[in-house]
Formats: structure tokens, C-alpha cells, sequence
């Protein structure tokens, strides 16, 4: 479970669905960077509204 530090708000409903997109690889790409197998080490992830279900948008597969 994330800590309020990994938690990161970048949406509010009056953004356009583009500002969304970009906002969500923004964030991505500097906990990736800032992590030491870069992308290796996201398994997951979830973007969640306040009030709204959480939604997994990105999932790494398991290597066979």
C-alpha cells in the first residue's frame, strides 16, 4: 500500500482527458527515473478518483 508520499494527485474534473494523459506520464516517467531499475521496478499502475474505483491501467506481465 502506497504511503501519502508515493501518492501523487494529478487530476482535477474540470482537466481535459489530455492534461489527464499527460499528468499520468509525467508522474510515471519521474518515479521511474528516480527509481534504481527504472522501469523494472514498477509492477503496476493505478489511477483512483476520490470518490471512484480504483482502475489499473498498466500491468506488467510475468515472464514466462
Amino acid at each position: 500500500v502506497p504511503t501519502n508520499d508515493e501518492r501523487k494527485k494529478i487530476f482535477n474534473e474540470k482537466m481535459k482527458d489530455e492534461e489527464l494523459s499527460e499528468n499520468i506520464l509525467s508522474v510515471y516517467n519521474a518515479v521511474s527515473n528516480a527509481l534504481p531499475q527504472k522501469k523494472q521496478n514498477i509492477k503496476s499502475v493505478i489511477i483512483k478518483a476520490t470518490m471512484g474505483m480504483p482502475v489499473k491501467i498498466f500491468e506488467k506481465e510475468e515472464a514466462s
